[in-house]
């Protein structure tokens, strides 16, 4: 184009030597209009190609996580309902930010999506934390019967009022259980937990929850599990059996103790701004994709649930069934006790009507 307009110059100089000032105008005239078409062919070209829009994703934990790919499911599914205009960039293994500060940079608009617990959205509406406490939920059944349900709508509304970010489902991780270090003894009951250093993640609800189960919580991001465990910085941790293969937590420890204590899942969260700035059939196809990457995250993990416990003794791993009901009266004490602050910002209505649906 810079070329077209230096030789439609020099012929208007050439031009205006042998003709003068009228056909000095009728070329300036039609220098104008050649440049104006030029502009708006420019334009076209631009309109025909539509931008791309691409939303972020952080997350910390690995791709070998069916939660983790499901996000690679749900990328897949939106650029299939959007021919192309949309997309989700995965940012795995913490690589954009910590598992606390992507929940913060998601409700402040700096990240687009990430996966959040009710653990850490309970910090802005402490009357659903319930939900992410030992031995609310019985098993995946009872987690999707909630969250397929009103109850489940209310819960997201409540987050969304409540925190600013919007959930967008709820995506299941497994049935977490214990998994200590050799610690000197077996496992059966919360007693057998007195004094032991148990990894969770840094807020009020996850050092509650490990104090229910007769633990000592240590506060610790996620990264940072596989070394603490080696080194003896703590004695366990607690998550869904995929994830303790995934880690490779199975390497640095001794025993797995199936506690079922929590139905695990994770929130599927955009930030506010993002939300408002798609128009409603993105938005739409933003909720297909997301529960394409549920039904993918629930499939994976239910399947791992019932092959992963020959997996962790075939390396040497030793399995212990405890007593449940001791520890489930524990943790209901302990609740009404020592965390006794926290549970009584509970809705407890909300409970009742949870604990319906077992």
């Amino acid at each position: 184009m810079k070329k077209l307009i230096t030789l439609l110059m020099m012929k208007k100089n050439s031009v205006q030597r042998r003709f003068g000032l009228r056909a000095k105008c009728l070329l300036v005239f039609a220098l104008c209009l050649t440049i104006l078409s030029l502009v708006v062919a420019v334009g076209d070209l631009e309109a025909a190609e539509p931008k791309v829009i691409s939303l972020i994703v952080s997350v910390p934990g690995t791709p070998r996580d069916p939660h983790v790919h499901a996000w690679e499911i749900a990328n897949e599914k939106i650029k299939e309902l959007s021919d192309g205009t949309m997309e989700i960039k995965l940012f795995h293994s913490g690589q954009l930010f910590t598992q606390a500060a992507g929940q913060e940079a998601v409700s402040d608009g700096r990240l687009d999506l990430t996966t959040t617990a009710v653990a850490f959205v309970a910090n802005y509406a402490p009357g659903i934390g319930f939900l992410s406490a030992a031995f609310t939920f019985s098993d995946y059944d009872h987690l999707e019967r909630v969250m397929s349900s009103e109850i489940g709508k209310e819960v997201l509304n409540i987050i969304t009022e409540a925190w600013g970010a919007r959930p967008l489902g709820a995506w299941y991780l497994g049935i977490r259980q214990l998994n200590l270090r050799d610690i000197g003894h077996e496992v059966r009951t919360p007693q057998d937990m007195r004094g032991v250093a148990l990894r969770v993640p840094d807020s009020p609800d996850w050092l509650a929850m490990g104090r229910a189960l007769g633990a000592e919580p240590t506060p610790l991001a996620f990264g940072e599990v596989y070394t603490a465990l080696q080194t003896g910085t703590v004695d366990g941790q607690d998550n869904p059996l995929e994830s303790t293969k995934n880690n490779s937590f199975h390497e640095v420890t001794k025993y797995i103790i199936l506690t079922g204590h929590q139905v695990g899942f994770v929130l599927p969260t955009i930030s506010k701004s993002k939300w408002e700035s798609l128009t409603e059939q993105q938005q739409d196809w933003l909720l297909q994709a997301i529960e394409a990457g549920a039904k993918y995250s629930a499939e994976e993990n239910l399947k791992a649930e019932e092959e992963l416990l020959e997996f962790f003794e075939s390396q040497g791993l030793i399995i212990i069934e405890p007593d449940l009901d001791a520890f489930r009266a524990y943790a209901k004490e302990s609740y009404a006790t020592t965390d006794r602050k926290l549970s009584e910002k509970w809705d407890m209505d909300l409970y009742e009507r949870v604990q319906a649906l077992k």
